[in-house]
C-alpha cells in the first residue's frame, strides 16, 4: 500500500517535471515532499504499547540474570522515518536460550517486544515446558496502559501450544508461536488498527 503510493507520486512528480526547466528546484521540493509523507505515513502505522518504555522491559529481565546490550540505532543508510531502537537481551542456563528483543521508535517508547525460547530438550512433541511458561507469563505481564494481567496469563496457559494464537489484551496484541516442543516465540506489539 505504502510502495504504491509512492510510485503515484512518483509518477505525478516525474511527469510534471518533464513539463517545467527549472529541474534542481523541482528534484528538492519532490525530496521533501516525499521525506514529509514518508515520515507521517511510517510514523503514524507504527504505535506504541502505551505507557511502556524499554526500561521497564530491560531492568527487570537484567535483574533476572539476562545480559544486555543496546540501545542500537538502526542502520545510517535508513532513512530518519524508518529509523529505529532496539535492546537485546539473552540468557543462556542448563535449561536453554533465552532472548528478547525491545523496538522503539525514539528510545522512550516500545513498539513491539520479541523474545524467543529454545529449550535444550523437549518434554513430549508440541508440549511447552513449565520454564517456557513461567518466562513467557513474566512478559505477558509487562506493565503497559490497558494491561489486564490475569487475562494474559490465562490467554498463555490456554494457547502456549498452539502455533501462531493471538489476542488482543488492552489494545496490545499477543502471539505465540510453538514451531516444536523445545521453541516457543512470543510477539508483543500495539494491535494495528
Amino acid at each position: 500500500m505504502l510502495g504504491s503510493r509512492v510510485a503515484e507520486v512518483s509518477t505525478l512528480v516525474s511527469q510534471f517535471v518533464r513539463q517545467h526547466r527549472n529541474l534542481k528546484m523541482l528534484l528538492r521540493i519532490f525530496t521533501f515532499v516525499i521525506a514529509v509523507f514518508l515520515s507521517s505515513s511510517v510514523l503514524s502505522e507504527r504505535l506504541t504499547i502505551p505507557e511502556l518504555k524499554p526500561v521497564d522491559v530491560y531492568q527487570n529481565l537484567t535483574k533476572l540474570g539476562f545480559s544486555k546490550s543496546g540501545p542500537k540505532k538502526s542502520s545510517s543508510a535508513i532513512p530518519e522515518a524508518f529509523a529505529f531502537y532496539s535492546w537485546e537481551l539473552s540468557m543462556k542456563n542448563g535449561e536453554g536460550s533465552y532472548d528478547v528483543e525491545i523496538f522503539s521508535d525514539s528510545g522512550s517508547d516500545v513498539y513491539k517486544i520479541d523474545a524467543t525460547l529454545i529449550q535444550s530438550r523437549a518434554l513430549k512433541p508440541n508440549k511447552a515446558s513449565p520454564e517456557m511458561l513461567e518466562f513467557l507469563s513474566y512478559l505477558c505481564t509487562l506493565p503497559y496502559g490497558g494491561a489486564n494481567i490475569q487475562t494474559a496469563k490465562s490467554w498463555l496457559e490456554k494457547n502456549i501450544n498452539i502455533n501462531k494464537a493471538t489476542t488482543d489484551i488492552g489494545g496490545v496484541s499477543f502471539t505465540v508461536y510453538s514451531p516444536s516442543g523445545a521453541v516457543r516465540m512470543l510477539t508483543i506489539e500495539k494491535k494495528q488498527s
